[in-house]
């Protein structure tokens, strides 16, 4: 099991069809199957299976078994169903990929162990498969257009914040200006928020 933890909106799932995109390129890997709710992107060559009312965990589990997928995406870890279906889909694939709503990749674990209602045979067996973890969050940039470059030299009033910006390296840096409130490309928020961050 690999788990990509991060917060809502901050592209887990499209890191994820990244990853999935280029392992369909290998022939070892090329059976893929996407179970998710709903399908967020469609994706040429895989296999993708959406849950939905008339659609179970229960059911598509049988059916994987019978397909024999190599590499199997659950869309989102978010409750017991799809939890312990990520279990069971890493003893049948080689290759088992999934998300979880988590503020750091510490917190997986714990995270993991409350889904699945504390049932320790399930836990375990997650301890047992799982071979990866990863936190992606989106990092903020300046916007470019309503920002003011500042020297950090001019900024700086006392000697000690002098100090820790030469220690750091950092010459000038971006504020905010009065053209921010207006701004039409960061809509007033002075940054703008675009560059994954994976860790």
């Amino acid at each position: 099991i690999f788990l990509m933890a991060g917060s809502t909106g901050d592209g887990k799932t499209t890191t994820i069809y990244s990853i999935l995109s280029e392992l369909r390129k290998t022939r070892e890997l090329d059976r893929i199957v996407t179970v998710e709710e709903p399908v967020e992107l469609v994706l040429d060559g895989v296999t993708q299976i959406a849950i939905g009312p008339n659609l179970k965990f229960e059911e598509v589990s049988a059916t994987l078994t019978r397909n024999n997928p190599r590499v199997i995406f659950l869309g989102e870890v978010n409750k017991f169903e799809p939890a312990e279906f990520c279990i069971k889909s890493a003893l049948q694939a080689l290759f088992t990929l999934s998300t979880i709503h988590s503020s750091c990749v510490s917190d997986i674990p714990y995270r993991y162990k409350l889904l699945l209602n504390s049932n320790l045979s399930l836990y375990e067996q997650f301890l047992n498969n799982i071979r990866g973890m990863s936190h992606q969050t989106m990092a903020k940039r300046a916007c470019p257009v309503c920002n003011e470059i500042i020297q950090a030299d001019g900024y700086a009033k006392d000697d000690s914040l002098r100090t820790m910006l030469k220690r750091w390296g950092v010459t000038e840096f971006y504020s905010t200006s009065e053209k921010t409130h207006s701004c039409k490309v960061c809509k007033g928020m002075g940054f703008i928020i675009n560059d994954p961050v994976i860790i």
